[in-house]
């Protein structure tokens, strides 16, 4: 009988560990080398993605931001500047200008100019004229504001011919929503002379929750603060209420954007600022960079900023991450179908090894059982095995063999 062995040190175990072996090396090189190469990649697309996705942060969105600022920015400086030359237009009036030089016989005329110029207009609430001493001469409305000549922009006006006031709360606003007001001042003097009679202003006005919807409707899907240059709110499109507040807290990105305000006339390019949460673009324009530009007079210094959450901002960066975690689980799947092969491979070609390799295996172990029984002495042994390869010339050889011995046994008898 053929000796019993383990599984490992039998022919059929041996032939299943090569077959076995011959089938995991390619695949475990092949897959290593696509695992490295999709690796390889997937980190080169990680940076290009970074790169793409900073460069769209920053010079598309980011720099979008800060254009829609400048132009609402330089927007806002070309209104007050179309009221500024209104009301230089209102200077040079003859019927103003006699006023002015305590002409009473003209007042009645300049009152009724002044007052068909404020009349039906969204820009004006009034206008008044007053003499160098600031003594009212005419004005428009029918209220009494008080006394002139304490007026600072009068005074401003009478000096440098020119005085665009600060931002003041109306008091006679309306209950539902106050109104803002901003004087303008123009000096009154003589063309020829220089010599001057006095000062003649407009009291612009305008509503802060009509301005920041107005302004939010120029930059759809966006929120739109402004401040005065002192940081002052002035009007916020997505809380209408909020200039009422006695005292605005700051968010992050507001308070981010209000380090950049001097509390002078300055001009601060479009910039942008980016949080967590939000992005914002923002500016500052001065007369200079308007069409309608005023000497001696350098701009309001209102500080405007336009603000996006950064979920809306940036959905544009949805797609590349998108393709980012496409890459991502395309290696993942790599490295579980390489897993599912090789377990394939360590199941199946055992399996395949153990039957296949019977062909070999069983022809042998029985010209091991016939040799053993020659060795007995027992030459009457027959080999029937059929098969056309090695294996098959081996049994002949042994049948040979076993014939020859049988002959030589019987001779010597």
């Amino acid at each position: 009988m053929a000796q019993q062995r383990s599984f490992f040190r039998s022919l059929r175990g041996k032939v299943s560990l090569q077959m076995l072996l011959v089938s995991l090396i390619p695949i475990l090189i092949v897959g290593v080398m696509v695992y490295l190469s999709m690796s390889s990649a997937e980190d080169k697309a990680d940076g290009s993605l970074a790169e793409a996705r900073t460069s769209l942060e920053e010079d598309t969105i980011g720099a979008g931001k800060a254009i829609q600022a400048w132009n609402l920015s330089v927007d806002l400086e070309t209104w007050i500047a179309e009221r500024i030359a209104e009301v230089r237009s209102w200077a040079r009036n003859s019927s103003v200008v006699r006023a002015a030089q305590n002409l009473s016989d003209d007042d009645q005329n300049a009152w009724k100019f002044l007052g068909g110029e404020t009349e039906g207009t969204p820009f004006y609430e009034n206008a008044w004229l007053t003499d160098v001493d600031g003594n009212t001469i005419v004005e428009a409305s029918i209220f009494d504001t008080g006394d002139k000549s304490k007026n600072p922009a009068m005074q401003k006006a009478k000096e440098t011919g020119l005085c665009v006031g600060d931002v003041y709360l109306g008091s006679l606003g309306s209950v539902i929503s106050q109104v803002y007001f901003v004087d303008v001042a123009v000096r009154v003097e003589d063309a020829m002379s220089g010599e001057v009679y006095g000062v003649v202003a407009g009291v612009v006005e305008f509503n802060p929750s009509t301005l920041g919807q107005r302004y939010a409707e120029k930059v759809p899907g966006c929120g739109v603060v402004i401040w005065d240059r002192f940081g002052n709110l002035i009007t916020d499109s997505e809380n209408t209420d909020r200039y009422n507040e006695e005292e605005s807290k700051w968010t992050e990105i507001e308070a981010k954007v209000l380090e950049a305000t001097t509390g002078t006339v300055e001009k601060i390019d479009g910039n942008y600022v980016i949080t967590e949460d939000s992005i914002a673009g923002y500016a500052s324009a001065t007369n200079d960079d308007v069409n309608v530009r005023h000497p001696s007079y350098d701009g309001l210094g209102w500080m405007v900023m336009v603000e996006q959450p950064s979920d809306v901002a940036f959905a544009a960066l949805e797609s590349l991450e998108d393709l980012e975690d496409d890459l991502e689980a395309n290696t993942n799947t790599m490295i579980y179908l390489l897993i599912a092969m090789i377990i394939a491979v360590v199941i199946v070609v055992p399996v395949l090894a153990f039957f296949l390799s019977r062909g070999i295996t069983k022809p042998i172990a029985h010209l091991n059982d016939a040799a053993e029984k020659v060795s007995m002495g027992d030459l009457d042994v027959t080999v029937t095995v059929k098969s056309d390869d090695e294996i098959g010339d081996l049994a002949e050889s042994f049948g040979r063999m076993v014939t020859a011995v049988k002959f030589l046994s019987e001779d010597e008898d």
